[in-house]
């Protein structure tokens, strides 16, 4: 049994990784974490996901959440940006998304299928299972060189390098032990690498300082990566963005904090959350680009 697991991290994946250590053998463990959060040290076995195209622009993971039966933090989207005046016709980009943390192979595939085709408000969808890919920015750079000193603790990603200490190729960023003398190279992290947040359904007349006093969180720097859009229009929604998380992992307890929470106790109106690539917006219809921070 497993005692305080964050609802980011499930007991399957734990089993699969002393799985993939142990082999087949019927073993039987308990594990307990008392610190609220962590993550676990990642192994070589590979994650499938569904890649889901040919939907609506303005897709919502509730709505994939309802068609494919997995949690929204679960729900990776891609937005859509319209064309503009700095936007030429191949610049677009295509709303996209991929459903994560499936149980295995089999399952991934046999919900891909079943899915494939169904009809979301007119569009025929398209879903392909497929690898998850490996982002380089959720990798723990401290662990590459051995100096992580948190652990399972660790907000981003452990993966231990499994070529012999005399690999050479620099272009390996996982974790290798202290005999190895060549070391990676990390390449630069871009302003679209990462996560954000999206949170919508603020009241129309909703403050700046209203919206980051009722986004409770425990992370110091949201202040700092909290944007809003369509603040100038006051005949529009205001939409808030936390842009530039390099953990998936923070950036779901976030969805977690605030997904269908009432904003004010008096408004009947719940926050939506979704998450999505932290792509630049170009869509000149939406707003000005305003911190929070001060």
């Amino acid at each position: 049994m497993v005692h305080d697991l964050d609802e980011t991290i499930k007991e399957r994946n734990i089993k699969k990784m002393i799985a993939h250590k142990l082999g087949t053998n019927t073993i039987k463990f308990n594990i307990k974490f008392n610190e609220p959060k962590y993550t676990i040290v990642s192994l070589d076995v590979p994650e499938f996901c569904i890649h889901v195209t040919n939907i609506p622009n303005d897709v919502n993971s509730d709505e994939l959440s309802t068609i494919f039966k997995v949690d929204i933090v679960n729900i990776l989207v891609q937005p859509h940006n319209e064309l503009n005046d700095h936007l030429v016709e191949n610049s677009r980009i295509q709303v996209e998304a991929w459903i994560k943390e499936i149980d295995n192979e089999q399952s991934t595939q046999k919900l891909a299928k079943e899915k494939h085709g169904l009809y979301l408000r007119g569009f025929r969808i398209q879903c392909q299972d497929i690898c998850v890919t490996l982002e380089i920015f959720e990798l723990c750079e401290h662990f590459q060189n051995e100096t992580c000193s948190y652990s399972i603790c660790c907000d981003m990603k452990h993966i231990q390098c499994v070529e012999p200490s005399t690999c050479g190729n620099i272009q390996r960023w996982y974790g290798h032990d202290s005999q190895r003398t060549t070391r990676s190279e990390r390449r630069s992290i871009s302003s679209e690498d990462g996560y954000r947040v999206r949170i919508a359904n603020f009241p129309l007349k909703a403050t700046r300082e209203e919206i980051f006093k009722h986004l409770p969180s425990k992370f110091p720097r949201i202040r700092e990566n909290l944007i809003l859009y369509n603040e100038s229009n006051p005949t529009k929604l205001i939409i808030a963005y936390v842009i530039d998380q390099k953990s998936e992992i923070i950036a779901k307890r976030l969805i977690h904090s605030w997904h269908n929470q009432q904003f004010l106790q008096d408004q009947p109106s719940k926050m939506k959350c979704q998450l999505e690539i932290n792509v630049e917006n170009f869509n000149s219809t939406i707003g000005f680009l305003m911190s929070m921070a001060p």
